[in-house]
């Protein structure tokens, strides 16, 4: 049976940010030669599954087996001892299937945390209390992140390290739209509740209505909430909204947007933001999390309060007011993350936290 060096754990191969780094992550690190699997507690009917076992990278999808026990036995298999050079979990979700197999992990342990959530409950620091006495790095995409994990789950002896993935260069100019055409605000993510889709639908129904003729929301993703979205913009704003599903390709998904708008109630380092401003296509999102890191106000973007229709209604105003605003913006956020958020930079360092040196594994040496 082939080898696996690094495992990457993650909770879903559906589309999302830390999905869509995860899988970017793997195939920049099969392209260095390392052989490369993806564990996920989803089903093989996640949309990122195929893109993965296409690019040969292997993905065991614990969802598909019934039990936990038949669960667990699959995670030992995958991750079994002698085998790993490195295994990178992404969620704290896994933390709780490998309770039991974290002792027998042979290599370098690294945890990374892709949102700022606390997990403070006295289950979740008991969790990580566990996991941390075995991990050797923990990573965060973002300064808030690290902080509150730092605060809560004090794991003073564990290296803590920011690390703030960009994305890979994109060349694709902006959407050019004529004077007739209507502005697409673009939404991009799980429709689930913390990413703020109903402010975004609330703020587009405060627009005069000669305004929101002149825009439409054009959302992807999916996700439980799907369902009372959908049925809330069609009576808010009827035919202004159209819902397009998850849509893999991320060429497909940025082409005809001029205008990303985010409503989250807490990010980390969003990555539909920073791949939209690598296409020269700005930002109106909440400012929160790592976000005011990528949206400058009035430089790459524009910063609005959680939470908060009439200021969301505002900026949009500016961008239907301001023709030139959407282009001047883009062109200096598409500078912004070429310059500073390099996809190949984190990468690297990931993978200096995996090398071995004379002394063996980090599990060896915790154990030595």
């Amino acid at each position: 049976m082939q080898s696996y060096r690094v495992a990457h754990a993650v909770s879903s191969l559906e589309v999302g940010g830390a999905e869509r780094l995860v899988l970017a992550l793997a195939n920049a690190q099969k392209r260095l030669g390392l052989s490369v699997m993806i564990v996920t507690l989803g089903k093989d009917s996640d949309a990122f599954v195929p893109e993965a076992r296409s690019a040969d990278i292997p993905v065991v999808s614990l969802r598909n087996l019934r039990t936990r026990s038949s669960r667990l036995r699959a995670t030992f298999r995958s991750l079994r001892p002698g085998t790993l050079e490195a295994l990178h979990v992404h969620t704290p979700w896994f933390l709780r299937l490998l309770a039991p197999v974290v002792p027998f992990v042979s290599g370098s342990i690294i945890y990374t945390r892709h949102g700022a959530q606390a997990y403070d409950s006295r289950y979740w620091r008991m969790i990580h209390s566990w996991f941390h006495r075995f991990a050797d790095h923990l990573t965060f995409v973002s300064s808030e992140a690290l902080e509150v994990h730092r605060r809560v789950h004090r794991a003073s002896k564990v290296p803590h390290h920011l690390l703030e993935f960009g994305v890979e260069r994109a060349d694709r100019p902006p959407r050019r739209r004529s004077p007739s055409d209507p502005i697409r605000l673009g939404c991009v993510g799980r429709l689930v509740e913390l990413k703020g889709h109903r402010y975004i639908l609330d703020a587009i129904a405060a627009l005069e209505p000669a305004l929101s003729e002149s825009i439409e929301v054009h959302i992807f993703g999916d996700g439980p909430a799907r369902e009372f979205l959908e049925d809330y913009a069609s009576r808010k704003v009827p035919d202004r909204v159209i819902f397009h599903g998850s849509v893999v390709d991320r060429e497909e998904l940025y082409r005809d947007i001029d205008v990303l708008v985010v409503g989250s109630r807490t990010e980390g380092l969003s990555m539909a933001i920073m791949e939209a401003m690598a296409r020269g296509i700005p930002a109106v999102a909440t400012e929160v999390g790592g976000t005011p890191r990528l949206v400058i106000p009035e430089t790459t973007g524009l910063l609005v309060p959680y939470a908060d229709p009439e200021a969301l209604a505002g900026a949009i105003r500016r961008i239907v007011a301001e023709p030139g605003l959407v282009v001047e913006l883009g062109a200096a956020a598409r500078r912004h993350v070429q310059r500073h958020f390099s996809f190949e930079q984190a990468a690297q360092k990931v993978m200096q936290l995996y090398a071995l040196d004379e002394e063996g594994p980090g599990r060896d040496r915790k154990n030595a």
